[in-house]
């Protein structure tokens, strides 16, 4: 699951952009002018991004670890309620790409970048490597395709390799 990048003019990515615009003369910049707010917005941008990071690694590690689990007879793969959360989380990321709506995690991260003036490549170094490993240039409708394929495919492995029910309590 990997992003496209931000560009402040690109269709509906220009609203983390739009947002921060919004932010200008607002009191809310005022209080982000001074050094230790700028750079606690830096890095909240940083943990947003980590954030994504994780959540990416999600989608993409469980389209490996169901199939992999469930030949290797590892039982963690086949609770319900990961394979729920797995199939969802791959879902919205299919849907938003759909509708054409932006990552909520991309445009807060974008927003708190601009908020604290910082330029998407003077990142921290672990904020800077986590964006090479998340954002790669792209036309939009590879990720879309893309997004599509990976839901479809964590569909199919529930289908296939479905969850095992939740045990029944049986009374004493």
């Amino acid at each position: 699951m990997i992003a496209a990048r931000v560009t402040p003019t690109a269709g509906p990515q220009g609203r983390a952009q739009g947002a921060a615009t919004l932010l200008q003369g607002s009191c809310a910049t005022r209080i982000l002018t001074s050094g230790v707010i700028l750079s606690m917005t830096a890095l909240l941008a940083d943990l947003i991004l980590f954030i994504h990071v994780v959540y990416a690694t999600f989608v993409l590690g469980g389209l490996v670890a169901v199939p992999l689990g469930a030949r290797m007879g590892w039982h963690w793969v086949r609770i319900s309620a990961f394979r729920r959360a797995h199939v969802v989380c791959t879902a919205v990321v299919a849907v938003e790409a759909l509708i054409g709506v932006i990552c909520p995690l991309t445009w807060v991260e974008h927003l708190l970048l601009a908020a604290s003036g910082t330029a998407g490549h003077e990142r921290s170094l672990i904020g800077g490597l986590l964006y090479q490993v998340l954002y790669h240039d792209a036309p939009l409708w590879v990720y879309t395709v893309t997004y599509v394929a990976l839901a479809m495919a964590a569909a199919l492995l529930y289908h296939y390799i479905p969850p095992w029910p939740k045990p029944s309590r049986q009374a004493p």
